[in-house]
């Protein structure tokens, strides 16, 4: 890696926002592909590799202080690995009235139950439809509603839904039974809670140029604060408020928010 290289391309941010260029850590390996994806956010610069086989980045802000990730073989993993069963016609009739799923959202989610735990386990989809770990939810009064179990600690938990291939748009909320309920009529990505990571970012921006965030209403705030702040990597961002969340919403009501927004 080339100290040099890297310092060019920070400079380089002094007249951009962003840049999209050959990664100086792998060179881009033999194609020599623009992998690596640098930002500026006023005095704080950011940058990523994201070529499978780097994963490198890191950050520096205004006094200069440097962190870098590092690479993904030398980050640890973690797995859930508990048994898996069908869900019941009981558990589908309650998740048809909790949060409106019928068939096809079940099939879309991929939900299971896990009989030791008493949840039903939500597989967490990379962007190209692979399992990149699991979400067990509960639906009762537990404290602990949502456990996350990522498979690569190093790779971020966003999953996706991308049910509109060849589209540049996507919906982003809060967790997974919004973003299925949303995935019949528009690309979607649940966040598995309310934070929005560089990384998070960056790999959202790789798959797709317009973005609309549109957490609960209860996270509104948060909405403009990740438009603001990652607004600059897509070529349009923009802010949905919601009266309720999208998993509350009857089905037609839904449809309608969603294709007006487009």
């Amino acid at each position: 890696m080339s100290n040099k290289a890297l310092a060019a391309i920070l400079s380089a941010l002094e007249d951009a926002d962003s840049i999209r260029t050959v990664c100086p850590y792998c060179g881009g390996g033999t194609s020599k592909e623009a992998s690596f994806t640098a930002t500026r956010e006023g005095e704080s610069y950011f940058w990523k590799c994201f070529r499978a086989s780097c994963g490198r980045g890191g950050q520096r802000g205004s006094a200069g202080v440097v962190r870098t990730t590092l690479p993904r073989k030398d980050r640890n993993t973690r797995r859930w690995n508990g048994d898996l069963e069908e869900l019941s016609d009981e558990w589908r009739a309650y998740l048809g009235s909790k949060v409106g799923f019928d068939s096809w959202h079940i099939n879309v989610s991929g939900a299971l139950f896990a009989p030791r735990e008493q949840r039903v386990a939500y597989p967490i989809f990379d962007p190209m439809g692979m399992r990149r770990g699991w979400l067990l939810r509960a639906y009762d009064n537990r404290d602990l509603k949502a456990l996350t179990y990522p498979e690569r600690t190093d790779e971020p938990h966003l999953s996706y839904y991308r049910s509109r291939v060849g589209e540049a748009r996507v919906v982003v909320v809060e967790d997974i039974p919004s973003a299925v309920r949303a995935a019949r009529y528009t690309n979607a990505v649940a966040l598995l809670g309310t934070g929005v990571r560089f990384d998070d970012a960056m790999e959202l921006a790789s798959h797709f140029r317009e973005v609309t965030w549109a957490l609960d209403k209860d996270a509104a705030r948060l909405s403009l604060k990740w438009h603001l702040k990652y607004g600059g990597l897509f070529q349009q961002s923009e802010i949905l408020l919601l009266e309720k969340d999208l998993k509350d919403m009857a089905e037609d009501d839904l449809a309608k928010l969603l294709e007006e927004d487009e």
